[in-house]
């Protein structure tokens, strides 16, 4: 994977950040980043890449990323990945270009599930919460699993931690 540096810019003028340099200015980040299968990777420092500058941007330095997954709003008619799930110490993200966000605090997900296939298809990512809400997205067909069994695990933790 090629690394790009993001570095918030302090000019207000400026929206979003400026890519300089091989490293990320968010170290949980960039250490997600590389963990990542080389296709998903692929697919965030390209096609995803305003999703994934959007939350490097905008997420709040307390709260740290600790996965990521390639993603795209639906599953179906869709063949590339402008989204992205983020799992962080605290929520569930669905982040698009848009841009748009959904987010679960880790509590309230009842629900995570990923269809598997093939790396570079889109398959079907559900997520279900508390307060009744079904959604059904687009991830990554072979890493998609993955991520669900690390956000599964993620809301045992924060239930029996109580956060």
């Amino acid at each position: 994977m090629s690394s790009i540096r993001y570095v918030k810019s302090n000019d207000s003028t400026k929206v979003g950040v400026e890519r300089q340099g091989h490293t990320l200015a968010r170290s949980d980040i960039e250490a997600a980043l590389a963990s990542l299968p080389s296709h998903v990777s692929q697919h965030l420092s390209s096609t995803g890449r305003e999703s994934l500058d959007f939350l490097v941007a905008n997420l709040p330095d307390q709260e740290h990323v600790i996965w990521l997954a390639s993603a795209a709003p639906k599953s179906y008619n869709v063949n590339e990945f402008h989204c992205l799930l983020a799992l962080t110490d605290r929520r569930l993200l669905f982040v698009a270009p848009s841009p748009q966000v959904l987010s679960w605090a880790l509590p309230t997900v009842t629900k995570v599930q990923a269809l598997s296939g093939s790396a570079n298809k889109v398959e079907t990512f559900f997520i279900n919460d508390s307060g009744g809400g079904e959604f059904q997205l687009g991830a990554d067909a072979e890493w998609g699993p993955v991520f669900a069994a690390h956000a599964k695990r993620a809301v045992a933790e924060a239930i029996l931690r109580n956060t």
